[in-house]
């Protein structure tokens, strides 16, 4: 018996016949089945497909964020590490070449970096306007000249022995060892314009590379090194210059406080 077939015609627009062939109903279904299996393949190929290539594209946004992100923390390191290797110049020519500035703020004591610029303080916690310690004025801020002589770049504020010194704006140790003349010294970096000194101490109780928050206890004071008594010696430099420490804390400024006035 004969298989039955179909005829399948192409027709032109025109209504002329264009082509025509014929299938077995074998074929016919072969050919369903198969488009069937196509068209069921395309769908399950663009469910899965389309949500990746849209994850793609997130991941690669975000990708393209942490690279940002690690670019800019790269560059405050990198300013940060010029601001330290600065400090560390003129600090050197004021203070010795026994002052040794650490450049290596990532050092392999440290559980984990030290970022003083990346880190959200605002410009108030930079500023050094905490009273580093309680007692009396006994020197004043000289002015420096172009010899540098007569001049006296800090205050030298007198107070019981042992009194707590504290930090005067939050920021990052970057010295804290012995010198010739300052006895024990800490010094202090706030972020791109500020640095405190804090001399004659008797005794350290931060190390470099450590971040402190201001009024910290970071010594207690002394009389180490070329002194006469026990006092801090203190000073504020502002872009690699001293300037006067009464200008920026108002204890200093306030009499009744201090107990001397800066004519004393």
């Amino acid at each position: 018996m004969a298989r039955k077939r179909y005829t399948v015609v192409l027709v032109q627009e025109e209504g002329e016949t264009s082509h025509n062939f014929s299938v077995t109903k074998w074929q016919l279904w072969t050919l369903i089945i198969t488009g069937l299996l196509i068209i069921t393949a395309g769908f399950i190929i663009g469910f899965f497909a389309v949500p990746k290539a849209l994850n793609y594209d997130d991941l690669q946004a975000e990708n393209d964020l942490l690279k940002a992100d690690q670019s800019w923390v790269l560059n405050e390191l990198e300013q940060e590490l010029l601001n330290i290797k600065t400090m560390r110049t003129y600090i050197e020519n004021v203070f010795g070449s026994d002052v040794e500035i650490p450049i290596n703020i990532n050092s392999p004591g440290s559980p984990e970096p030290i970022m003083l610029s990346g880190i959200p303080i605002s410009v108030l916690e930079n500023l050094p306007t905490t009273m580093p310690v309680l007692g009396y004025i006994t020197q004043e801020f000289v002015p420096v000249s172009k010899s540098w002589k007569g001049s006296h770049t800090g205050i030298d504020v007198a107070a019981p022995k042992l009194s707590p010194i504290y930090a005067a704006a939050s920021g990052l140790v970057v010295f804290s060892e012995w010198t010739m003349d300052f006895g024990y010294l800490i010094i202090i970096t706030h972020g791109d314009e500020y640095i405190t000194i804090y001399g004659h101490n008797e005794e350290n109780l931060v190390e470099a590379p450590e971040r402190v928050e201001r009024g910290q206890l970071i010594a207690l004071l002394g009389e180490t090194g070329d002194t006469t008594g026990p006092h801090l010696h203190f000073e504020i430099w502002k872009d690699g210059v001293p300037v006067d420490p009464v200008g920026f804390i108002v204890e200093f400024q306030d009499f009744d406080i201090i107990g001397v006035s800066s004519d004393g």
